[in-house]
């Protein structure tokens, strides 16, 4: 993920959580999302094995409890032709229902 997406993440995040999401929050998503991108591919091109999933149910404990902090939830797509990580709001802040990350 070049600094330019992140940035662009972080603006959206930033307006979603009224200002409240810390840059450290915006670059660990980033990384979750990086890190499950590429354990996707490894399982397309490779095959699931028990290491992987649990790495990748791992992950998604973490970017759930980041966008819970925030009124969000995380959700991972598992196709690695997409974005990996998806934070979606709910209620009243639904304007922009999912932010790829």
């Amino acid at each position: 993920m070049a600094i330019g997406d992140i940035i662009s993440t972080a603006m959206v995040l930033d307006r979603q959580t009224g200002g409240a999401i810390t840059a450290t929050a915006v670059e660990r998503l980033c990384v979750i999302s990086r890190r499950l991108n590429r354990l996707d591919a490894e399982n397309c091109n490779q095959g699931s094995t028990e290491r992987r999933e649990a790495a990748i149910d791992r992950l998604e404990k973490e970017a759930e409890e980041i966008a819970a902090r925030y009124g969000a939830t995380a959700r991972h797509g598992r196709d690695p032709r997409g974005w990996a990580l998806h934070i979606v709001w709910t209620g009243a802040r639904a304007y922009d229902a999912a932010i790829p990350v």
